[in-house]
C-alpha cells in the first residue's frame, strides 16, 4: 500500500512539472529577439524567424506596441511613404493625412512640416537652383540675332526716349516733341554707321548733321546729335551720356524742342553691333515764336560722375551742336543769345579731324593718351572719358600739339559697353569755351558677358522668349509663398514647441527664393 501511495504522488508531481514548464516555454520563446514570443506572432501571423516581417525598417514588437501599425504592411496608410520613413520623419503612419503632414504642423508628425524637414528643404533647393541654372544656359544660348530683331530695338528706343523724357521733365525743362522728320533723320544716320562701317559724327562721304536733317526735309534753326555704339541696355546707354559732357548738353538743352532717335544693328569690326543715333532740333518756324530769354536760367550740370559736377555745370553753345542751317534751306533770322552777342571772338581753333585719344590696357590698368591740335592761346583743355578728366598740355615736340595721359585701374572693356565719343574742353583766357568730341583711335567692340546677356534676355526679348522667365518667376513665387506659410504655421501654432534648425534653414530657403525671384 505504501509503494502504491507514493507511486502515485510521484505520478501527479511529474504531471505537474511538465504541465508548469510547458507554459513556461510556449509563453516565452522569442525565436527572432524582437520582443514578440513565437506564440504572439502566430497569432499576428508575424514570421517568428524575423524581428521584421515587412521589412519596412520598423521591427514587429515596436509596430504592435508602440506605432499599432500593420506590422504585414511596410506603408500600413497607403500614403507612398512607408511606416519606418513616416516615423523617422515624424509623421503619422496611420493616418493618410499627407497634405496636412507635410504643410501643417500638429502632434502627428511633431510640430515639424514635412516640407521644413532637412532633406526635403535640400531638394526643393537643389531643384530651384537647378532651374534657374537651365533658365540661364537657355538665355546664353539664344543667338546675337536675338538681341537685334526689329522689336527688340525698338523696345530699347522707345525706353531710351522714356529716360530722357523724364530726365528732363526732373530737371523742370521743356519736354522735347517726338517727330517724324527727326525719326527719320536719326534713324538714316544709324542706317548709314551700319552701311559705311564707321562711328563718328562726320561719315566717310563728309556727310554730318545738316545732311542727314536735310535729307529727311527738317528745317532747323539749332540741332544736335548724339551717338552711342554697343550691346547694352537703355539705362546704360542714357548713364553714359550723362557722363559725357557734350552729350549731357544735348539732352538739357532748353532750346531743342524736338527730337527723333535712329536704332540699327550691324556689323563694325567683324563683331555684330548695335548703333544709336538721337537727333535734337528746333524747327527755324518755331525758333523765333520761343527764343529764350536773354540771361535765361540754364541747365544744371550732371550731379554725380567722377567729379563731372564740380567742372561742367555752365550750359554752353558748342559750335560742333549747335549748327545753323544751310544755305540751301534759308531759315528764319537768327535771335542770338545773350552770351553769343557778348562774347568776344575766340583766339583759338580746335582740329577735331586730326585729334585723336589713344588707350592701351595691361592686364590690370589702362593708360589713355589724349592728342589735341589747337591753334591760337589757351588756357585750359580738358578731356572727359567717361567722367574721367585728363588735362592736356602743351607738347613741344609738335606745333599746335596738346597732350596729356591718364592712368586709371580699370579694364577697358568698361569704357567701351556703350561706346561714345570722349569730349574735349577748351577754354582760353578771355572766357571763351567750346565743347566737342575728340575721337577715339581705336574703338573696342566688347561682347555680352553671360550676366548682360541673361539680363537682356531677360528685360528686352518679346514675350515668346520671355515666357521661359515668366514660368520660372511663377515657380518661385508659389515657392516662395508656401515656404514662408508653412514657416509661420510651424512657429504660431505652437509657439512652446519650437524648432530652431527647422527655422533657420527655412529661412535660408526664403531668402534663396527670394533671391532667385529678383535675379
Amino acid at each position: 500500500m505504501k509503494k502504491k501511495i507514493t507511486k502515485k504522488t510521484k505520478k501527479t508531481t511529474n504531471k505537474i512539472k511538465r504541465k508548469s514548464s510547458g507554459l513556461d516555454f510556449l509563453e516565452l520563446i522569442d525565436s527572432d529577439a524582437d520582443g514578440l514570443s513565437d506564440a504572439e506572432e502566430k497569432k499576428l501571423g508575424t514570421d517568428p524567424l524575423s524581428a521584421d516581417t515587412d521589412r519596412d525598417g520598423l521591427n514587429d514588437l515596436a509596430e504592435v506596441k508602440v506605432y499599432h501599425t500593420d506590422p504585414l504592411d511596410p506603408d500600413t496608410d497607403k500614403d507612398g511613404i512607408s511606416d519606418s520613413e513616416e516615423v523617422r520623419l515624424g509623421l503619422n503612419p496611420l493616418k493618410k493625412d499627407k497634405l496636412k503632414d507635410i504643410f501643417i504642423p500638429h502632434q502627428g508628425n511633431d510640430y515639424k512640416p514635412y516640407l521644413l524637414q532637412s532633406k526635403r528643404a535640400i531638394f526643393y533647393s537643389l531643384f530651384f537652383v537647378g532651374l534657374k541654372a537651365i533658365v540661364f544656359v537657355f538665355a546664353l544660348s539664344l543667338p546675337v540675332q536675338a538681341f537685334m530683331m526689329p522689336d527688340v530695338l525698338a523696345l530699347q528706343r522707345g525706353q531710351i526716349l522714356d529716360l530722357i523724357t523724364q530726365f528732363r521733365a526732373e530737371k523742370g525743362i521743356n519736354i522735347l516733341s517726338e517727330t517724324g522728320k527727326l525719326n527719320t533723320s536719326a534713324q538714316a544716320k544709324a542706317g548709314d554707321m551700319v552701311i559705311n562701317k564707321y562711328f563718328d559724327h562726320t561719315g566717310p562721304d563728309n556727310h554730318t548733321l545738316p545732311y542727314f536733317l536735310s535729307q529727311a526735309g527738317y528745317n532747323y534753326r539749332v540741332a544736335g546729335e548724339n551717338l552711342a555704339m554697343g550691346f547694352s541696355s537703355a539705362e546704360k546707354v542714357f548713364n553714359a551720356w550723362l557722363k559725357s559732357p557734350l552729350h549731357y548738353k544735348n539732352i538739357v538743352d532748353e532750346e531743342f524742342m524736338e527730337t527723333g532717335l535712329g536704332i540699327d544693328s550691324g556689323d563694325y569690326k567683324g563683331k555684330n553691333t548695335i548703333f544709336i543715333a538721337q537727333h535734337f532740333g528746333t524747327p527755324a518756324a518755331l525758333a523765333a515764336a520761343k527764343a529764350p530769354e536773354p540771361g535765361a536760367a540754364s541747365a544744371p550740370a550732371p550731379a554725380a560722375g567722377k567729379e563731372l559736377s564740380q567742372v561742367l555745370s555752365e550750359k554752353v553753345h558748342p559750335p560742333a551742336v549747335k549748327i545753323s542751317p544751310p544755305a540751301s534751306k534759308p531759315a528764319a533770322p537768327a535771335i542770338p543769345a545773350e552770351k553769343d552777342r557778348q562774347a568776344p571772338a575766340k583766339e583759338f581753333s580746335y582740329s577735331a579731324d586730326q585729334s585723336r585719344v589713344f588707350w592701351k590696357y595691361d592686364g590690370r590698368e589702362t593708360v589713355f593718351t589724349a592728342k589735341a591740335y589747337i591753334k591760337g592761346e589757351i588756357s585750359q583743355a580738358e578731356v572727359y572719358i567717361s567722367g574721367y578728366p585728363l588735362t592736356l598740355n602743351k607738347d613741344e615736340t609738335e606745333a599746335d600739339l596738346y597732350s596729356g595721359r591718364l592712368t586709371v585701374e580699370e579694364n577697358i572693356d568698361d569704357f567701351f559697353k556703350v561706346v561714345i565719343a570722349p569730349t574735349i574742353k577748351i577754354q582760353d583766357a578771355k572766357g571763351n569755351e567750346v565743347i566737342d568730341s575728340i575721337n577715339w583711335y581705336e574703338i573696342k567692340i566688347v561682347s555680352q558677358t553671360p550676366v548682360e546677356k541673361y539680363t537682356a534676355a531677360r528685360d528686352v526679348l518679346p514675350a515668346g522668349v520671355t515666357k521661359v522667365f515668366n514660368a520660372s518667376r511663377a515657380v518661385y513665387g508659389v515657392g516662395l509663398a508656401i515656404f514662408t506659410i508653412v514657416l509661420l504655421l510651424t512657429i504660431l501654432v505652437e509657439i512652446k514647441r519650437q524648432h530652431p534648425h527647422l527655422i533657420v534653414q527655412s529661412l535660408a530657403v526664403i531668402l534663396l527664393l527670394t533671391t532667385l525671384l529678383v535675379i
